[in-house]
């Protein structure tokens, strides 16, 4: 029988190996799986906020918490709870006297409608926000109740890279 002895050098160097492998598992998941594009806020104003809608259309308004950028794309989730989405109006921008042209990708309607727009400018022309618009049937008899599925839904600047979040 031979008596081995565990040298102090292999719990030091264990100890150094697995520092370093967290090290470089932090690496990887900030510096590699992680998206490039800068991340702002977008800021999401229902109009009217509370209230009759009757049949007049209510409007989504995205904009940008930072004036000084821009908006290039919008894909909307929504959820409605007690009634659904009968129809989208074309999206347009918020300011008034710009006509870019701005082309519908997706509008489904219904309890949980989406609605997608891009618009075709170069990054200078692009707009400082988004109006989207639909109407909205009651289904039930208490108030319909309109939000945005911000897990599904996204909003993008100029595509060298701002992605907003909610």
């Amino acid at each position: 029988m031979t008596n081995s002895t565990v040298s102090p050098r292999v719990p030091f160097f264990t100890v150094v190996g697995l520092a370093a492998l967290v090290m470089f598992g932090a690496f990887v998941n900030r510096y590699v799986l992680q998206s490039s594009a800068a991340q702002s806020k977008v800021v999401v104003e229902f109009a009217p906020a509370t209230g009759t809608l009757n049949d007049s259309p209510f409007r989504i308004v995205l904009k940008p918490e930072n004036a000084t950028e821009k908006i290039s794309a919008a894909d909307i989730a929504l959820t409605v709870q007690n009634g659904t989405i009968a129809s989208w109006l074309p999206c347009k921008p918020l300011e008034d006297g710009k006509t870019p042209q701005i082309k519908p990708l997706i509008e489904t309607i219904g309890a949980s409608p989406r609605y997608s727009c891009v618009v075709l400018e170069k990054d200078e022309n692009l707009v400082s926000g988004l109006v989207l618009s639909g109407t909205v049937q009651c289904t039930g008899s208490g108030p319909v109740t309109i939000t945005v599925d911000t897990q599904k839904s996204q909003v993008s600047g100029p595509v060298e890279g701002t992605l907003y979040t909610f």
